[in-house]
């Protein structure tokens, strides 16, 4: 250990004499400093008081002469399982660096690259619905792959982002059933970074902060509703270090965090709202959750060893790892309304998961890590808090591990070098360091130019990162102009102190950006003038009314994205989307539609009520155009309705054909629907769309009257 730290201190020393100030009595002088007499300054025309820097900086003229020598591993202390294992750090099934799951406190050699793909798998019988009696319960085969990709731009700091998809089938005989028997959750995309901190030779915490975007199951988007956020502290202990003597080759990982898991709301709000027992309805919506990795809200902890070894130059490091955890909240309270009476107590309610990890790690060659190992389920989670432990878990993967700055393991190149400098010192002179950012971001600012308006050095321009170092000014006021192209001016007042620097932090103001106009007229289909009330709405929802005249509308508008709203007696209401830039003329024409004489669209408690029925084809979700004229209505009611803000159009069917199709058609009819009003200028983003197929009928399917009304669209309120 002492000659590893020597040979650090070899490498470290060129930069440690630079860092010496001239005067510590750790330096050595090989020759008196000369003192130069200050040049005298050259006089200019000046029209006020202006103070003339008088001084030069400090020169320094400095020789080295270096020598380079190797050593084996063994002589500079560095053990040769601790040069294998320590070159390349490997990441997680998650992402960030660390054993199997759980993170470890490296961050990885600054520049370093890391790629890996891990793959799990296992089958049981009996895991989300136990049989009973002669009733066999369910067969379960679950298959995950995820592929990671991490990257570390400073020893301190990683980042990574990750991919992971899974399969699940699940096989039973359920009468009833509403979940596919093979689920698919593809592409739930995972970022994050985790900071290090080492507070010991042999310690370092470590704090990671991650999002996880999880795939919608009626597409390949992603549902911002369901949105996972994670946060965890973590601490690492290298025995290898802390018992250099003892040559122990074990190290300690703690984790703790938290979880806030909104993934719930990827089932609908209202999925069997309506079970009273163990029925179909919820025997389909536990195993939906499993297939899909529902949980919810809490606290994980994770502890872990490993053993890095070394075989020849082969890499060996069996692991262990504990991790149990904690749930919090209500959980899924439509399982728990259902269930109460007839799940036990523990199977229902209990907050704990708990699993052991038994895995080993390879390095056969640098760079490459080969993973293997077996997870154990200890204890599961109430059904009302996420998906069941599975008994055991095969995983296994592979990764690569680039590092740019890695030597040979072999060998260390040592430094020594000899440096002598002569010290030239000038009159006693201050400077001003300074950085400029933008008031509003905080956002450095670069190409910043730096006036001194009562010095005679020419401007400076401040670095990409917006900080500056003035010239050595003799000591005294110092008066600044900072300016930059779409920022104020900044006057800034500072004092040159002798002998040291003087920090500002200047903070320019933006200019506000010129505004666009919306010119604009409203007119009927047959092209007349209709007198319409115009409002605009920005992003932020921030209402302006525009201002009319004979030639119609107009607004002037800071540059953005904003909803322009026409509404007129005896008219439907129209909406347009419109993007605003500087300085830009926009023409809008509006057309409204005549309204009907009587409405069959009108805002209800809990939704939009409309009489008579949205039709369509027969087998198909094509728009018939009296289908096309009541939409028309609708859009207009919520056009007319800012504080509606969510609104869900669901799709009903009749019980004719196949449960499965009538599920498909009905909400492809429901987003058939949806398209339409978006096309009618409707914001998107109030609307979502689902189908229901025959499980919702309002009325028995026994003759062709109520099988009419069961086939439906309804727009129900989720949000005002």
């Amino acid at each position: 250990m002492t000659k590893c730290l020597l040979c650090v201190f070899l490498l470290c020393a060129p930069t440690l004499a630079l860092a010496q100030p001239a005067g510590d009595p750790g330096m050595t002088e090989t020759a008196p400093p000369v003192v130069r007499p200050a040049p005298k300054p050259t006089e200019l025309p000046r029209s006020g008081p202006v103070l003339v820097s008088r001084s030069e900086p400090t020169e320094v003229h400095e020789t080295t002469d270096a020598s380079v020598t190797w050593i084996s591993a063994e002589k500079a202390g560095v053990g040769a399982a601790a040069e294998v294992y320590d070159r390349v750090v490997a990441p997680t099934l998650s992402g960030p660096i660390g054993l199997f799951r759980t993170l470890t406190g490296e961050a990885g050699g600054r520049n370093t690259f890391r790629v890996g793909i891990h793959l799990g798998g296992f089958r049981q019988d009996g895991l989300v619905v136990a049989g009973n009696g002669s009733v066999k319960g369910d067969s379960n085969a679950n298959f995950s792959g995820n592929l990671t990709i991490g990257y570390t731009p400073w020893k301190y700091l990683e980042t990574y982002v990750s991919l992971a998809s899974t399969s699940n089938q699940n096989t039973r005989t359920d009468t009833g059933r509403s979940d596919p028997e093979v689920i698919m959750a593809l592409g739930d995309l995972a970022v994050g970074l985790k900071g290090r901190i080492p507070v010991l030779p042999f310690s370092d915490v470590a704090l990671h902060a991650g999002v996880r975007f999880l795939s919608s199951p009626s597409g390949i988007s992603f549902n911002g509703q369901s949105t996972n956020f994670a946060i965890d502290a973590i601490s690492s202990w290298d025995l290898r270090k802390a018992l250099p003597r003892r040559n122990v080759p074990l190290r300690i990982h703690l984790n703790f965090g938290f979880l806030l898991d909104q993934s719930a709301t990827l089932l609908p709000a209202s999925q069997c709202a309506s079970s009273t027992g163990n029925d179909a309805c919820i025997r389909s919506r536990a195993v939906e959750s499993f297939a899909y990795g529902l949980g919810s809200d809490r606290l994980r902890l994770a502890l872990a060893v490993d053993a890095p070894v070394a075989i020849r130059s082969v890499g060996l490091q069996p692991l262990i790892e504990y991790h149990a955890d904690i749930a919090v909240g209500d959980g899924d309270q439509t399982l728990y309304n259902a269930l109460k009476s007839s799940v036990p107590g523990d199977r229902l309610t209990s907050r704990s998961a708990q699993w052991i990890t038994l895995g080993v790690r390879l390095r056969p060659v640098a760079g490459l890590v080969l993973d293997a190992g077996l997870d154990i389920g200890l204890a599961s989670p109430g059904f009302i808090y996420g998906p069941p432990v599975p008994a055991w878990n095969i995983v296994a993967g592979a990764a690569y591990a680039y590092d740019p700055a890695a030597r040979s393991p072999s060998k260390i190149q040592v430094v020594t070098k000899t440096i002598t400098r002569e010290i030239v010192r000038g009159p006693v002179v201050g400077k001003i360091r300074g950085i400029v950012r933008d008031a509003t971001t905080k956002k450095p600012l670069s190409n910043t130019t730096v006036r001194y308006t009562n010095r005679r050095e020419a401007p400076q321009l401040s670095s990409e990162d917006g900080t500056f170092v003035s010239y050595g000014f003799v000591p005294g006021p110092v008066t600044m102009e900072v300016a930059r192209e779409n920022y104020d001016t900044a006057k800034i007042e500072a004092s040159a102190i002798a002998n040291g620097e003087t920090p500002i932090d200047v903070q320019l103001t933006p200019k506000p950006p010129a505004a666009g106009t919306v010119h604009g007229r409203v007119a009927d289909a047959t092209g007349s003038t209709v007198q319409a009330a115009v409002h605009v709405t920005s992003a932020s929802g921030a209402v302006i009314e525009a201002e009319q005249d004979s030639t119609g509308f107009s607004a002037k508008l800071p540059p953005g994205d904003y909803a322009v709203v026409a509404e007129a007696t005896g008219f439907l209401a129209k909406q347009k989307m419109v993007n605003v830039s500087a300085g830009q003329l926009l023409t809008v024409d509006v057309v409204l539609p005549k309204k009907p004489a009587v409405s069959h669209a009108t805002l209800a408690a809990g939704g939009i009520a409309i009489k008579g029925a949205v039709h369509f084809g027969n087998t198909d979700a094509l728009l018939r155009p009296d289908g096309e004229q009541l939409l028309d209505e609708v859009a207009d009611v919520i056009l007319r309705n800012a504080q509606l803000k969510k609104i869900r159009i669901e799709g009903h069917t009749d019980n004719r054909g196949s449960a499965e199709k009538n599920v498909v058609l009905s909400r492809e009819r429901a987003f058939a629907a949806m398209g339409y009003l978006v096309k009618q200028g409707v914001d998107p983003s109030r609307l979502v769309a689902d189908g229901y197929g025959g499980s919702q009928p309002l009325a028995p399917n026994v003759t062709p009257s109520n099988r009419s009304r069961n086939r439906r669209l309804v727009f129900k309120l989720l949000d005002e």
